[in-house]
């Protein structure tokens, strides 16, 4: 639930990422944990690329993934537009027409990690 997964290759090698897109009130509530550690190990880590495996992802690999996920999005972008007898009229600012984007990239060690990619290239 409001996790998406994805093959990845880069210089580490090839392996799966987890995007967190979001939580949920029934995800809450079907959680096996406490409330506490559902706000560590869930909603803590919601928009931030994990590698599966537990393995650091790259801030290069992030930046590749929102440039990819941007192309996409305006690939589907051209695509609504040119045939608006298909898929209708869809404003400009429905949330459909925006790229799933990373804030970062996240990994556990005793605790979360975050490297936050606006952050890093800010440095």
């Amino acid at each position: 639930m409001n996790v998406v997964e994805f093959d990845c290759a880069d210089s580490t090698g090839s392996y799966r990422l987890s995007l967190r897109l979001g939580v949920s009130d029934y995800e809450r509530s079907i959680y096996n944990g406490t409330a506490e550690q559902y706000e560590r190990e869930c909603a803590a880590v919601t928009g931030y690329l994990r590698g599966v495996d537990g393995r650091r992802v790259p801030l290069a690999t992030v930046a590749a993934f929102n440039d990819w996920q941007a192309e996409k999005s305006r690939y589907a972008n051209a695509r609504f537009d040119a045939e608006p007898e298909r898929y209708g009229i869809i404003p400009a600012d429905d949330p459909i027409r925006k790229p799933i984007q990373a804030k970062g990239a996240a990994y556990w060690d005793d605790d979360w990690r975050f490297t936050d990619l606006c952050s890093a290239i800010a440095a």
